[in-house]
């Protein structure tokens, strides 16, 4: 992996641990030794692992937008069948926020 590529994953990750402390109140920060000794990509938040993608687009954002566009005042989400692997779900970080939070309760 170059340089680039590992600050474009290091800045992903920073802002995703800002943005959930910006929607929860949950202070989360980067793990660095996940880099070394694999793990989470950030930490601050027990019973969860959480794994940071950054990519310039992503086949599943079309999916989401998708389901959006068509949910009125529902949450949007998608829910991803891969073949032979466990179901996945899919949805805005703002929509998880509050789910997050009443699993901490």
């Amino acid at each position: 992996m170059s340089k680039a590529q590992r600050q474009k994953g290091a800045r992903g990750e920073l802002a995703v641990a800002k943005e959930l402390e910006r929607l929860t109140g949950i202070h989360t920060e980067r793990d660095l030794s996940q880099a070394r000794d694999g793990g989470s990509d950030l930490v601050g938040l027990p019973g969860y692992t959480i794994e940071v993608k950054t990519h310039r687009g992503f086949a599943v954002t079309k999916h989401l937008e998708q389901a959006a566009a068509v949910s009125s005042q529902n949450v949007p989400m998608v829910v991803l069948n891969p073949d032979r692997k466990k179901m996945m779900v899919l949805m805005y970080l703002d929509d998880f926020a509050p789910l997050l939070l009443l699993s901490r309760t």
